[in-house]
């Protein structure tokens, strides 16, 4: 294994540091060029472009800028590191760029940036000092670092391979639903108060065949193996979160997997004296999940 690999893997280790010293997570603006209008979005269309070559949109319609540099999120470089670490055939150029951003110190906050060539990611990818930001921004991108990861039901659970057509339930209890961050933070010379819980979740696939992101209100609903009601009739019921796969993995000279994510969007605020609290936006926490999928015949198994 190189040291370029090697380092890469590592890097996925110092994620919280990442997230703590890089562009904020509510959006990622265009920088060097004022008249670029693309974005990459939360919703991880950039990141699939960025791995399959695929065009880049603008925002709102139109031809892209011939040539733009984007800034990744927290959540992007959150992503990207995390398929990395499930990924050992992964390759990029954006490794060259994540490792030096990796063994940084913290206080050499850096934003990574793509560049955008006629609409698509041209390998080129580069650290640039990271801008001046408002206590609020900086206190949202730590509080992704303090955020706990929350134990999720899966059905099929994760690592089973799941059948292509077939509903996959996603699912949180209520004592875990119910978590809540309350935390002290400075930023900036200012020492605040700081809060959040998840108000819902988001869940893709990672099939290249389908792009769809499933937005979940609430803890979701899960797969109960001992209703006698099918799996695609609890999955229409009221709260269920599903999504399935259309296209199976392993054959056709297709990978053996299919890179997904579940996504939790915690609610944030912050105050300094206790009494007036403001919002500091919806912060997502991006996990990575890898799935098998064939067109043979199985049964839902309970949760995971």
């Amino acid at each position: 294994m190189s040291r370029r690999r090697r380092a890469a893997t590592a890097a996925v280790a110092t994620c919280a540091l990442l997230a703590a010293s890089v562009a904020t997570a509510s959006s990622a603006a265009a920088a060097g060029d004022g008249a670029a209008s693309s974005r990459v979005t939360r919703d991880g269309r950039i990141i699939t472009s960025i791995l399959t070559g695929g065009t880049i949109r603008p925002r709102g319609g139109g031809a892209a800028p011939r040539t733009v540099w984007l800034t990744l999120t927290d959540a992007e470089l959150a992503y990207l590191l995390q398929l990395v670490s499930l990924d050992p055939t992964f390759d990029s150029p954006l490794l060259d760029v994540l490792l030096p951003l990796a063994e940084a110190a913290p206080a050499q906050g850096a934003d990574v940036q793509i560049r955008i060539t006629d609409g698509r990611f041209d390998g080129t990818a580069r650290l640039v000092p990271a801008e001046a930001t408002a206590a609020p921004q900086v206190l949202a991108r730590r509080m992704i670092t303090t955020l706990p990861a929350l134990p999720r039901a899966t059905s099929p659970p994760v690592g089973a391979g799941v059948v292509v057509g077939e509903p996959v339930f996603t699912s949180f209890t209520d004592e875990v639903w119910a978590t809540e961050v309350d935390r002290t933070l400075t930023a900036g010379g200012v020492t605040a108060r700081v809060r959040a819980h998840p108000v819902g979740f988001t869940v893709r696939s990672g099939d290249p065949e389908d792009h769809r992101t499933v937005t979940c209100s609430g803890p979701g609903r899960p797969y109960d193996p001992d209703d006698p009601a099918s799996a695609r009739r609890q999955a229409r019921r009221p709260g269920a979160c599903t999504m399935a796969y259309r296209s199976a993995t392993g054959v056709d000279g297709r990978r053996d997997r299919w890179y997904g994510d579940v996504t939790v969007i915690w609610r944030a605020e912050w105050t300094t004296d206790g009494a007036t609290w403001r919002s500091l936006g919806d912060i997502p926490q991006i996990s990575v999940v890898a799935r098998r999928v064939t067109t043979a015949s199985t049964a839902i198994e309970s949760t995971g």
